[in-house]
């Protein structure tokens, strides 16, 4: 009989080699010493086989039959495994690997070896094999495996490592989780993904600030399947940051865990990631940093709708965002900014006074118009903020520089323009302050030409507030004449 099958293992035709094979490897498992068992042998002659159905089908057998005295030969296999092509090759490869993991623990000095052969297709049956076997050597070897030039043989060590490590530990899949190469740290945290009963929610949560994007993302999906309060709460980091794209993948597995925001910061984002934008403005301070993230969106229609939240908070805080959006490319943009200044009211107008940007400078006449006599205060604040000076016996305010001296003209003009449209929405005690309005002079001192000669000082008036007082004590006039 075994003489019939070793002249099949010979023939030319390589089903009749294969067949051979197959047959082979029933001849079972016969440990000892000295020379192997000759099916074993006559496998071992197959493993070289120019047909890579039949070297897949021999490692097969071994798998079953042979034991550590076969190792070296079946390593030495694989070393020109690669010239079969593919997917022969691959199917050799995870042949191999697994007739490894049956020889087990006899096999790991070779299978070390061979994890520094040059053939790539035999380093990754080799890291196989190894994790399928275990044991301290076999750690080893996968862990400086992790170093390998290709990374189809690091993402194998990765997950031989998952499988390695010890109950509710990554053990030493955390030098992955530090290689240099973003998909190496990507495959371990998809490797920690799958990990049952581990803790590695302080890992994850770093590996969520990666510098590479896939490995931030990988990251907080597998916080997302470790349902441990350390994962939770580095959820909530992420679902608290800047990064839009994670803070959705946050939000989801957030929902996933059934979890409840507890702070108005965590219910503003909800909102906002569930695109309703009105929920989120009704967390008021909470919403304006996440709202303001928006602005720079590539969509109008998701600027436009954050800029009418913003507004919709009514808090100081969203004045400097809304003042940005001014400068919006679309105008429908623009006019919800508009209209968010004019809800927040008189918290708006010094910033949007001061402003420096044209666009907020042309919007400026209509914006306080419409927020109408509570604007006038917070102009008179800024007028009023000049240093006391005397001029010529009379008492005014002195600007420092030619900034100062412009924002003080253009505050002035709008209140002028104010004081025209709204005088009868101010209250007395605001027309009050507005009729001793100082005016507002920039004092400059002229080198001389000369040292015999003395410093010239120059006063000069940028805003002269006749007018303004004028009108202010005009609108007084005819209330106390109950016109």
């Amino acid at each position: 009989m075994f003489f019939w099958i070793a002249r099949q293992a010979r023939s030319a035709d390589a089903a009749a080699r294969k067949h051979a094979a197959e047959k082979l490897g029933s001849g079972g498992r016969l440990e000892g010493s000295g020379a192997v068992p000759r099916h074993v042998a006559l496998l071992l002659e197959l493993v070289t086989d120019p047909d890579g159905d039949v070297r897949a089908t021999a490692y097969g057998a071994l798998g079953h039959v042979a034991d550590g005295r076969a190792v070296a030969a079946m390593t030495a296999g694989l070393k020109d495994v690669e010239k079969l092509g593919e997917p022969a090759a691959t199917a050799v490869r995870d042949a191999a690997a697994r007739a490894f993991q049956g020889i087990g623990a006899a096999a790991v000095a070779g299978l070390v070896q061979l994890t520094k052969e040059k053939s790539q297709k035999a380093r990754e049956a080799a890291v196989a094999a190894l994790g399928g076997i275990g044991g301290a050597d076999a750690e080893r070897a996968l862990v400086a495996a992790l170093q390998d030039g290709r990374s189809s043989v690091r993402q194998l060590a990765v997950r031989a490592l998952a499988g390695t490590a010890a109950a509710g530990s990554i053990g030493s899949l955390s030098a992955a989780l530090e290689h240099r190469d973003p998909a190496t740290r990507r495959s371990a945290v998809e490797a920690i993904a799958d990990m049952k009963n581990v803790d590695a929610a302080p890992a994850l949560a770093r590996l969520a600030r990666d510098g590479d994007s896939g490995v931030r993302e990988a990251a907080v999906r597998a916080l997302g399947r470790h349902a441990s309060p350390g994962a939770i709460e580095a959820l909530l980091v992420v679902f608290e940051g800047q990064d839009r794209g994670l803070r959705q993948l946050a939000a989801a597995a957030l929902k996933d865990l059934e979890w409840q925001p507890a702070t108005p910061a965590q219910r503003a984002l909800r909102a906002i990631l569930r695109g309703n934008y009105q929920a989120a403005a009704a967390e008021a301070e909470a919403a304006i940093e996440p709202l303001a993230a928006l602005l720079g969106d590539t969509s109008a229609a998701v600027r436009r709708a954050a800029v009418e939240a913003l507004g919709l908070t009514s808090h100081p805080d969203a004045v400097r965002p809304l003042l940005r959006s001014l400068q919006d490319a679309d105008a429908a943009v623009r006019q919800a900014a508009r209209d968010g200044l004019v809800r927040i009211g008189a918290p708006s107008v010094a910033p949007l006074a001061c402003a420096v940007h044209e666009a907020a400078r042309a919007a400026a006449p209509d914006v306080l118009a419409r927020v109408g006599g509570p604007a006038v205060a917070p102009l008179l604040d800024l007028l009023e903020q000049g240093e006391p000076f005397a001029s010529d016996g009379a008492q005014v305010r002195r600007v420092a520089d030619e900034q100062e001296s412009e924002r003080a003209s253009r505050v002035a003009h709008l209140l002028g323009r104010l004081l025209g449209q709204a005088a009868r929405d101010v209250d007395s005690k605001t027309l009050g302050r507005a009729t001793r309005l100082r005016d507002i002079v920039r004092v400059r001192e002229i080198m001389p030409a000369s040292r015999r000669d003395s410093v010239t000082t120059v006063v000069e008036t940028v805003v002269d507030c006749t007018d303004l007082r004028g009108r202010a004590a005009a609108e007084l006039e005819r209330r106390k004449n109950g016109n």
